[in-house]
């Protein structure tokens, strides 16, 4: 069967045919580059959007017979794995449905807002989380930490011009990823464009999540030379996020953001980032998106 390279779709009868194209043919050596949680969230934050958002203000304008619809593709540079010191190139495409702005696609996570007003939404999701390949730099030897289906929650809160975003979720196939619990609060500068927001983050792990992430076993650090390591559950980081972003018009969004990181605890301390890597984490990006 003929291949056909996905540039040779008829990029120019619609426009959203482009985002899928630089989606299907970006090299796959981008998607290995970065494959943990925290880029699957970021890529989704690029606008601001967490757990739970389904219809952000402004959105209802572009629902269609109780449908909300919209693609893209974000990419941007990352730590190779958390707590790297060595930066690589990412992408993750994106996607979003909203059914009656109660059934929510996001990425890949799926959720249902069980209560939601104009100033708090409250639900449950899945989502398919990613893991740690010993492909990267640096944890050569570490065994990969497979990627898992995780169950949760989220609360998230608008007081004025402050919004406050929060869930916590668990690893529920017993991929060793544990508990984790995730705080946001934040605001959008009251500019019309480019809009810009501004989040402090923090994100606190169970002790086997912390263990798979940043401990070193008696047999990694035989294979590997660095000191065995216990990492006790705790608060893994502090953050601080930029975001800015150009609506051309009522369809398509072009969003960049930088974000810093610090890891803190047992985290910082591990091995893995104190001895090879680095606790300051840092991650810039840009992210187009089609509404339809």
């Amino acid at each position: 069967m003929r291949s056909i390279h996905p540039l040779a779709f008829p990029v120019q009868r619609h426009p959203i045919w482009l985002i899928l194209a630089l989606a299907i043919g970006t090299p796959a050596t981008l998607v290995r580059a970065q494959e943990t949680e925290d880029f699957e969230s970021w890529s989704r934050t690029i606008d601001a959007e967490e757990s739970g958002e389904s219809l952000e203000p402004g959105d209802e304008s572009h629902v269609r017979d109780d449908w909300y619809a919209r693609i893209g593709i974000t990419g941007g540079a990352v730590p190779g794995y958390m707590g790297s010191s060595h930066y690589e190139g990412s992408y993750a495409p994106r996607i979003k449905i909203v059914w009656r702005d109660l059934v929510f696609l996001n990425d890949r996570q799926l959720g249902v807002n069980i209560f939601k007003n104009e100033v708090m939404a409250i639900g449950p999701f899945m989502r398919y989380t990613g893991g740690r390949s010993d492909d990267n730099e640096g944890l050569e030897g570490m065994g990969d930490v497979d990627r898992t289906l995780a169950a949760g929650g989220f609360f998230n809160y608008r007081l004025g011009v402050l919004r406050f975003k929060s869930e916590v979720r668990q690893d529920v196939l017993d991929e060793k990823q544990g508990l984790l619990a995730i705080a946001r609060l934040g605001t959008r500068i009251p500019w019309n464009m480019p809009f810009v927001n501004v989040y402090v983050s923090s994100t606190w792990g169970s002790g086997e999540y912390m263990q798979s992430f940043f401990g070193v076993e008696d047999w990694q650090s035989v294979r590997t030379g660095l000191p065995a390591y216990d990492a006790d559950g705790g608060i893994r980081d502090v953050a601080i996020s930029l975001s800015s972003g150009y609506k051309f018009n009522d369809h398509w969004n072009v969003a960049g953001q930088v974000e810093y990181q610090r890891l803190l605890g047992d985290a910082a301390d591990s091995p893995l980032v104190e001895d090879q890597g680095s606790e300051n984490q840092f991650v810039i990006g840009l992210g187009l998106t089609y509404t339809f």
